[in-house]
């Protein structure tokens, strides 16, 4: 999916899907970190809750109550790219990790099934 195709999907997303969806990740898999999870619904959770973050002292609160959520669809995703979850690990290394991580988070998934499961959900 292209950058373009992926902003017009989230200039015409439906706000209550999106909010469904981030309860659904926070509530059904909340400490799941295996399987596989594509772009479109990695970013579908992760915007609102980062864009959430941004609000002072209740942003903070936020994140931390999404810590474990979080970590969870970022592993699935790196595992749709076919890779590990350790390295959600480079996230301890302040700002230029967390970078790295998205970077990767970013990368198209495999079209085929991989050692972490069958091909992606959204």
């Amino acid at each position: 999916m292209s950058m373009e195709s992926f902003l017009d999907k989230v200039k015409s997303a439906d706000l209550k899907q999106v909010a469904d969806y981030v309860k659904e990740v926070i509530t059904t898999k909340y400490v799941c970190f295996e399987g596989r999870v594509g772009i479109e619904a990695f970013w579908t959770y992760m915007l609102p809750v980062l864009i959430l973050g941004i609000i002072p002292v209740i942003g903070q609160l936020w994140l931390l109550a999404t810590l474990l959520p979080s970590l969870g669809i970022s592993a699935r995703r790196l595992h749709d790219t076919g890779k590990s979850e350790m390295l959600l690990l480079l996230c301890l290394i302040p700002v230029v990790g967390i970078v790295v991580v998205l970077y990767f988070c970013s990368l198209p998934g495999q079209a085929d099934a991989n050692e972490y499961g069958s091909v992606n959900e959204k």
